[in-house]
């Protein structure tokens, strides 16, 4: 598969957990969904730096384009009010359609909320892991150095299959920012400590461009 491929797929996944996320959590339990969020960042970061992360938040929601499906979700909400005078107008149907569209954006806000949390989570655990990751690729190109001055075989299988875990590996950050699914922010480190060995190894495998290097 492509690269463009797996981009159209990892954000079309990311799009689609986004906008089910209000279905598969609905009223109090997207609520108590979101508070669990906060208070995972907060025990994994600690008091001082997972509390900078929660300040971090509110910026980040109200300055990305989180905050565009803020703000078509809040244009799309009625009030209690609203929902009355509605409702005695065109029925207890038209009602119940009504608390069932707010209970969807509401949920959709606060899936917008938690989306800018783990994606602080990720950029700080990557800041932090940096180093983890440059060594992993000083590596690579270390190994594919050593293969070429022995004349050791650049596998092109080798590569492909590498190519094929190391890719999800890249674009998993897409889907964990959606998914409705209460996940530690340790995860994180544990994704990063285990893409690192196959990318190592893609990069050992990977056949020269220009000239003999």
């Amino acid at each position: 598969m492509e690269i463009r491929t797996h981009i159209r797929l990892w954000v079309g996944m990311f799009v689609v957990c986004l906008l089910m996320s209000p279905l598969l959590r609905k009223g109090q339990s997207m609520v108590e969904f979101a508070r669990h969020e906060v208070t995972a960042t907060q025990d994994a970061f600690g008091p001082v730096f997972g509390m900078w992360i929660l300040g971090s938040v509110n910026n980040l929601y109200k300055n990305s384009p989180a905050a565009v499906v803020v703000k078509t979700a809040n244009i799309a909400t009625t009030s209690k009010e609203q929902e009355d005078r509605l409702g005695k107008k065109l029925g207890v149907g038209v009602k119940g359609m009504i608390v069932m569209a707010n209970s969807y954006f509401t949920g959709l806000v606060i899936a917008a909320y938690v989306a800018c949390l783990r994606l602080l989570v990720v950029a700080c655990w990557f800041g932090m892991l940096a180093p983890v990751l440059v060594a992993a690729i000083l590596d690579g190109f270390a190994q594919r150095a050593i293969k070429q001055h022995e004349f050791g075989s650049i596998r092109p299988a080798a590569f492909s299959i590498l190519a094929m875990i190391v890719i999800p590996f890249c674009f998993a950050p897409l889907l964990y920012l959606t998914i409705p699914v209460s996940v530690s922010p340790s995860i994180v480190p544990t994704w990063v400590f285990l893409g690192c060995v196959p990318l190592s190894m893609l990069i050992a495998n990977t056949q020269p461009v220009f000239g003999k290097h």
